[in-house]
């Protein structure tokens, strides 16, 4: 099976184009990297993370190897990747968005895919220790980086007009837009997280109509998980959330929930917390309550 992994360069140029044809280190094998997976090669500036990279291991040679398959001399390593012809990028550094850079998820062998670090108090801004080793990405994540490479090496632009300036697309949260933009929104979601969860072995079926303060029921195997979605057309995963979702955030341990940011766009960010994570991260406010007639003192 294929596996995708981040490989960290502490000297990268914005400006200068690279070809990621090889990259070195002393742990890709220890880490589980073998031939016919996928390296991203990233980097980070003052807490920013870059993408540089992406390239197919062909090969993992010693140092006596490379020097006799790369047109170069190579930096000294223990162990170094060679990428399968056709496969290296060229391109300059590409700044990753802060909103996919969140969603990424590492592989953890004890606890299921984990986020990245962040420093103490600064959600913006990456700990500098996070990236710096050989680390298993979840092929989700991995996709989402691919989706930042273009066939001509040109990076995101820092202004998306596609996107940011699109009258249709509010740069919010979810449910302030129109009832037709918030179905949609909310539709495409849910195929998207049906379709994910799929590709994850889960059986998913929906009981959105039967009230039960979530929307999938996912099942593999011996588990189960109450999978609730939310569609955001913006950038910001914000969105309204009933009682009875809540309610389930807190007292069932099977809750997630699932929201997919630019939904609507043809690069959604899809973000996924337990219960207990949601509780943790996410404030609540009132936007809307409940009025009745005040019952006449007796």
């Amino acid at each position: 099976m294929t596996k995708f992994f981040t490989h960290y360069w502490k000297d990268f140029d914005l400006q200068e184009s690279v070809t990621t044809d090889h990259t070195a280190g002393n742990e890709f094998r220890r880490k589980g990297v073998r031939p016919g997976d996928y390296i991203y090669v990233v980097g980070t500036l003052s807490g920013t993370m870059y993408l540089v990279g992406r390239m197919k291991v062909a090969e993992i040679a010693n140092q006596k190897r490379a020097r006799q398959m790369l047109p170069y001399e190579p930096w000294k390593a223990d162990e170094h990747c060679i990428a399968e012809p056709g496969t290296a990028t060229s391109m300059a550094a590409i700044k990753v968005p802060i909103a996919a850079v969140r969603a990424l998820r590492c592989v953890s062998p004890t606890n299921g895919p984990v986020a990245l670090k962040f420093r103490t108090g600064d959600r913006s801004r990456l700990d500098p220790q996070t990236l710096r080793q050989v680390r298993e990405l979840t092929p989700e994540s991995a996709r989402s980086l691919d989706a930042l490479l273009s066939t001509d090496g040109i990076s995101e632009p820092a202004h998306d007009d596609s996107i940011a300036d699109s009258p249709n697309v509010p740069q919010g949260g979810a449910g302030f837009g129109s009832a037709e933009a918030d179905r949609m929104a909310e539709e495409k979601a849910i195929e998207l997280v049906t379709s994910f969860l799929t590709s994850e072995g889960w059986i998913v079926r929906s009981v959105e109509s039967q009230g039960c303060g979530y929307d999938l029921m996912c099942s593999r195997d011996q588990d189960v998980k109450h999978v609730e979605v939310k569609g955001v057309s913006g950038t910001e995963p914000s969105f309204p959330i009933t009682h009875g979702e809540v309610r389930r955030a807190q007292s069932d341990p099977a809750f997630e929930i699932h929201v997919v940011t630019n939904v609507l766009s043809s690069r959604p960010i899809h973000e996924r917390w337990s219960g207990h994570e949601f509780s943790m991260r996410f404030e609540l406010r009132p936007i809307q309550y409940l009025a009745s007639l005040r019952r006449p003192a007796s």
